[in-house]
This record gives C-alpha cells, structure tokens and sequence, in this order.
C-alpha cells in the first residue's frame, strides 16, 4: 500500500460527524455522521477523537510503518484538514449495502479551494459504524 493509500484511508476514517446536539452516540450516527465528524475533529485538532472513527483495521494502519512515516493521526488529519482550514464539508452520497457503506463528500477549504468526491469507505464495528480502510 503506497503512502498516498494510507493517507486517503486514514483520511476517510477522519471524517466522522457529529449530531446537531454536538453530542455524539455512536450507535446512532450514520455512515455520513461519521465521515463528517472525522473531518471536523481533524480540523480542530481534536485528535484524541479520530482514533475511535476508525475501524480496527484502519488503526492498525495508522500505528503501522507508513503511518507512522505520515506523522500519525496528527500529521494526517494536519494534511487532510489543510491544516486546520475546512470551511465546510457537503455529502454528495451515503451508499449502505449491509454493514458497508460508502460517503461521497466534498471538502470546501477556507481559501476557496475544494476536494471534489472524495470517497469514504465505512463499516459497521461491533455496532457502530467506522472509517475502513479504502481499496
């Protein structure tokens, strides 16, 4: 897996939502919550709060070597977040097939640049849903 991989499976795994409460009940967020949280926590530097979006499998890729080489959940949230410059992000799609889901979003950055369907692979874990590791 290339370091660009890691980076964009780590990245969906970042992009968690929160409820409009601002509270967040992981049994009950969808698939595009998470994404969204994920993002937002990034971009606070809320990294403490990244780790428990991703899946088991996608936490074993952060704590692995390419990980650790991209600077761990800070460094990727740091490059995914622009460092912290998110402006906004905009669900294109939530796609659920069983306990795997897919969340197309758009990231809207405070400089007025944008990524565009960025692809989010998420999976149910032991209830609740996760960021998964991309393809």
């Amino acid at each position: 897996m290339t370091k660009h991989c890691v980076l964009a499976v780590v990245l969906v795994g970042l992009c968690v939502g929160c409820n409009k409460s601002g509270g967040s009940n992981p049994f009950s967020e969808s698939p595009s919550s998470i994404v969204r949280a994920l993002y937002m926590s990034c971009n606070a530097g809320e990294y403490s709060k990244v780790e428990p979006l991703l899946s088991s499998d996608l936490q074993k890729l952060v704590h692995g070597d390419m990980g650790t080489m991209a600077g761990g959940i800070k460094g990727i949230c740091d490059k995914e977040s622009n460092n912290g410059s998110i402006a906004g992000i905009d669900v294109v799609s939530e796609e659920i097939k069983g306990e795997g889901a897919m969340v197309i979003v758009n990231v809207r950055y405070k400089d007025g640049t944008m990524k565009r369907n960025d692809r989010n692979p998420c999976i149910k874990e032991n209830g609740s849903w996760k960021i998964a590791p991309g393809d």
